[in-house]
């Protein structure tokens, strides 16, 4: 089955009360009340890119999530102000597996793009330099 991503959702830092990693797991621990913050993406817009770069501190992985969000989708103007935070992003798969991107020392950066052609939608690119792959989820 080709592995397809079929959900996006964001937390900001300041929502994590813990985050604890294995360099392949995560834990993530949100304050009480808070929740993971979905995003209604455009299906099958999504991509996830992850390629290796060499420096002189060692590997280092350039992440990039892009998808497409219909600015019907958009309830209030929050979802855009969550480029001024830094986050953590999870990715949801068709086989149900979930990545997480980004973690307290290397967070992951929002930019948006309004596009207006014969319906209004906004790019959405997340990104994230880091010393880690992606992270698997430990429930």
């Amino acid at each position: 089955m080709l592995k397809q991503i079929t959900g996006i959702s964001v937390a900001t830092l300041p929502m994590i009360n813990k985050f604890q990693n294995t360099r392949s797991f995560v834990k993530i621990d949100l304050l009480p009340g808070k929740n993971w913050i979905p995003l209604k993406i455009t299906s099958g817009s999504s991509e996830f890119s992850e390629k290796p770069k060499i420096t002189d501190s060692g590997v280092m992985y350039e992440q990039k999530i892009k998808t497409e969000i219909s600015s019907s989708h958009l309830m209030d103007r929050m979802i855009l102000q969550l480029e001024q935070f830094h986050l953590l992003v999870q990715i949801i798969y068709n086989d149900n597996s979930i990545e997480i991107i980004g973690c307290p020392d290397f967070p992951v950066h929002l930019t948006t793009e309004l596009n207006v052609k014969q319906s209004s939608y906004y790019k959405f690119e997340f990104s994230c330099t880091t010393i880690y792959k992606a992270f698997r989820l430990f429930s």
